[in-house]
């Protein structure tokens, strides 16, 4: 079941996110998109970006070897779609896509690094995308992963 979170993501501005995870799961997902990576997104492009967003769905997920980026792409996807299908939003035409912000997080000691083949699975999702989504990853570290990876997946609309 959806939960729905509201959170004030810039000076005054709130926002409805339905997400698969638990209220700490959501604000910890929060807090790392913003934390400093391998690649980043500008903490000041992220608060303009998110500036007139008011309905947004978060989810994460986990893959393991072997197709571990593929796998979490493809729960990302079953999940984000299930909670949009579900949303009162959805029902009232609020749900078109305006920003996607995504990070993949791994560890920097894996013997497994995160490689463009696994990145491409990312890649095919938006290049799906209708041309007016605007679109923002970043790659962090977490070495508690392991040979795994953590993707953590918001949708804004």
């Amino acid at each position: 079941m959806a939960e729905n979170t509201n959170f004030q993501v810039a000076d005054g501005i709130n926002c409805a996110i339905l997400s698969n995870l638990t209220l700490m799961e959501t604000y910890q997902n929060i807090l790392e998109l913003d934390k400093s990576g391998y690649i980043d997104v500008e903490p000041s492009d992220l608060e303009s970006s998110l500036g007139d967003i008011r309905y947004a769905v978060m989810a994460s997920a986990i893959g393991k070897m072997p197709n571990r980026l593929s796998d979490a792409m493809d729960t990302i996807s079953e999940t984000t779609s299930s909670i949009c299908r579900s949303s009162s939003w959805y029902e009232h035409g609020k749900l078109s896509e305006k920003l996607i912000i995504f990070k993949v997080l791994c560890s920097r000691d894996s013997k497994y690094p995160i490689t463009a083949d696994e990145l491409s699975y990312i890649y095919k999702y938006i290049s799906d995308l209708p041309d007016k989504v605007e679109v923002k990853w970043s790659v962090g570290d977490d070495p508690s992963l392991g040979e795994k990876v953590k993707l953590i997946f918001l949708t804004c609309f």
